[in-house]
């Protein structure tokens, strides 16, 4: 039997997925780790968290004090996964974050550990941001 030429380009797809898995290559459309320290990932977090903050009921700032790992994924714009340690400070909202003595004190306040998904589409002034928190 004869294999079909659409057979073989499947048989030549799948050789290539494999290969560059095993390489460790990064696929098209798949998530990329990006080192979360990077200005590209302080500057995306800095957007969400003044984002959650202003949709929040909270009476005060949250402030996230450490990004735990990142990654990113080219959609229609970029989407983030961004695990962030975050913490509800003391500072009341009505006041500027700048203007509060324990607002950069790591241990004033409730952390968690989260997951920021976010999706940044710039030339659209679109952001979207959900946070998963363990309950």
């Amino acid at each position: 039997m004869i294999p079909s030429a659409r057979a073989v380009l499947l048989c030549v797809v799948a050789s290539v997925v494999v290969v560059s898995v095993v390489r460790g290559e990064r696929m098209v459309g798949g998530f990329q780790k990006l080192n979360r320290n990077n200005a590209e990932v302080q500057e995306i977090v800095a957007q969400a968290m003044q984002k959650l903050n202003d949709e929040s009921d909270s009476p005060n700032w949250q402030k996230a004090d450490r990004v735990v790992r990142a990654k990113s994924q080219i959609v229609s714009g970029v989407r983030y996964l961004i695990t962030v340690k975050l913490r509800e400070t003391y500072c009341p909202k009505s006041q500027s974050p700048d203007n509060c003595s324990t607002y950069n004190s790591v241990n004033a306040g409730k952390s968690l550990v989260c997951e920021l998904d976010i999706w940044s589409q710039p030339w659209m002034d679109f952001l979207r941001v959900l946070k998963k928190c363990p309950q």
